[in-house]
Protein backbone atom coordinates (compact mmCIF):
# COMPACT_ATOMS: atom_id res chain seq x y z
CA UNK A 1 0.00 0.00 0.00
CA UNK A 2 1.18 3.47 -0.78
CA UNK A 3 -1.04 5.45 1.63
CA UNK A 4 -3.53 5.90 -1.21
CA UNK A 5 -1.22 8.36 -2.98
CA UNK A 6 0.27 7.36 -6.34
CA UNK A 7 4.06 7.38 -6.24
CA UNK A 8 4.36 7.92 -2.48
CA UNK A 9 6.29 5.44 -0.40
CA UNK A 10 4.08 4.15 2.40
CA UNK A 11 4.45 4.94 6.08
CA UNK A 12 5.28 2.00 8.29
CA UNK A 13 4.07 3.82 11.38
CA UNK A 14 0.61 5.12 10.57
CA UNK A 15 -0.43 5.25 14.21
CA UNK A 16 2.37 7.57 15.25
CA UNK A 17 5.15 9.61 13.68
CA UNK A 18 4.13 12.21 11.10
CA UNK A 19 1.24 10.20 9.64
CA UNK A 20 -0.40 9.60 12.99
CA UNK A 21 0.09 13.17 14.16
CA UNK A 22 -1.58 14.82 11.16
CA UNK A 23 -4.47 12.34 10.95
CA UNK A 24 -6.84 14.43 13.11
CA UNK A 25 -6.08 17.75 11.41
CA UNK A 26 -5.46 17.05 7.71
CA UNK A 27 -5.77 14.25 5.22
CA UNK A 28 -2.85 12.05 6.27
CA UNK A 29 -2.29 10.60 2.79
CA UNK A 30 -2.07 14.03 1.16
CA UNK A 31 0.07 15.45 3.98
CA UNK A 32 2.37 12.41 3.84
CA UNK A 33 2.91 12.73 0.09
CA UNK A 34 3.55 16.48 0.31
CA UNK A 35 5.97 16.12 3.23
CA UNK A 36 7.82 13.23 1.64
CA UNK A 37 8.35 15.15 -1.60
CA UNK A 38 9.22 18.46 0.05
CA UNK A 39 11.78 16.92 2.40
CA UNK A 40 13.34 14.78 -0.35
CA UNK A 41 13.66 17.82 -2.60
CA UNK A 42 15.17 19.96 0.17
CA UNK A 43 17.66 17.36 1.39
CA UNK A 44 18.40 15.24 -1.66
CA UNK A 45 17.67 12.15 0.43
CA UNK A 46 15.92 9.07 -0.88
CA UNK A 47 12.22 8.53 -0.25
CA UNK A 48 13.16 5.61 2.01
CA UNK A 49 15.38 7.84 4.18
CA UNK A 50 12.62 10.44 4.42
CA UNK A 51 10.12 7.71 5.33
CA UNK A 52 12.34 6.60 8.22
CA UNK A 53 12.52 10.17 9.48
CA UNK A 54 8.80 10.85 9.13
CA UNK A 55 7.96 7.56 10.86
CA UNK A 56 10.23 8.40 13.80
CA UNK A 57 9.67 10.65 16.80
CA UNK A 58 11.21 13.45 14.73
CA UNK A 59 8.38 13.00 12.23
CA UNK A 60 5.94 13.56 15.07
CA UNK A 61 7.74 16.78 16.03
CA UNK A 62 7.86 17.85 12.38
CA UNK A 63 4.10 17.26 12.18
CA UNK A 64 3.57 19.42 15.26
CA UNK A 65 5.44 22.22 13.47
CA UNK A 66 3.26 21.78 10.36
CA UNK A 67 0.08 21.67 12.44
CA UNK A 68 0.92 24.90 14.23
CA UNK A 69 0.92 26.65 10.83
CA UNK A 70 -2.33 24.91 9.88
CA UNK A 71 -3.97 26.22 13.04
CA UNK A 72 -2.98 29.70 11.88
CA UNK A 73 -5.15 29.22 8.77
CA UNK A 74 -2.25 28.32 6.50
CA UNK A 75 -2.73 25.89 3.62
CA UNK A 76 -1.24 22.40 3.94
CA UNK A 77 1.41 22.54 1.21
CA UNK A 78 2.65 25.94 2.39
CA UNK A 79 2.71 24.82 6.03
CA UNK A 80 4.80 21.80 5.08
CA UNK A 81 7.20 23.85 2.97
CA UNK A 82 7.67 26.38 5.78
CA UNK A 83 8.31 23.60 8.28
CA UNK A 84 10.89 22.07 5.92
CA UNK A 85 12.63 25.45 5.67
CA UNK A 86 12.76 25.79 9.45
CA UNK A 87 13.96 22.22 9.94
CA UNK A 88 16.70 22.41 7.31
CA UNK A 89 18.13 25.38 9.18
CA UNK A 90 18.55 23.25 12.32
CA UNK A 91 21.78 21.52 13.16
CA UNK A 92 21.72 17.87 14.09
CA UNK A 93 24.38 15.63 15.52
CA UNK A 94 25.76 12.38 14.11
CA UNK A 95 23.56 10.25 16.35
CA UNK A 96 20.36 11.78 14.98
CA UNK A 97 21.68 11.58 11.42
CA UNK A 98 22.46 7.89 11.89
CA UNK A 99 19.09 7.22 13.55
CA UNK A 100 16.93 8.78 10.83
CA UNK A 101 19.28 8.73 7.84
CA UNK A 102 18.91 12.38 6.90
CA UNK A 103 21.88 14.75 7.05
Amino acid sequence: MRNGTPGAIASRNQGSGFFGAVRAHAGPEEAWALALRSIANATGCSDEAVRVCLDSRYGRHFADDVLSDLLSDQELAGAIDRAVERWTDRRIDGQIEEEVGIP
